[in-house]
């Protein structure tokens, strides 16, 4: 059974998605990807499109989740966390 990996993406952009579709077409028989939803459908698409050029697909949208307590993943990768001060 694959490991649970979670892309987080704290500022809401597509980034999470995209990190985590593109993983998921390298190793999607290693890790169960998830990740945090694009905050509006203009995003989502923007992220479609870059991985149609990639040759690649989103994620399933069931996997894309705010994540709540009581789920578990293996690893959990914060993208854009706004956390530092530059």
């Amino acid at each position: 059974m694959p490991g649970r990996l979670l892309f987080v993406c704290a500022q809401g952009s597509s980034r999470a998605l995209l990190a985590g579709s593109l993983l998921e077409a390298m190793a999607a028989l290693r890790w169960e990807i998830w990740s945090t939803p694009t905050p509006d459908q203009h995003g989502y698409a923007l992220a479609e499109q870059v991985l149609r050029e990639q040759h690649s697909t989103p994620i399933p949208t069931e996997r894309l989740i705010h994540p709540t307590s009581g789920m578990v993943w293996e690893e959990v990768i914060i993208l854009c966390s706004g956390a530092t001060d530059t």
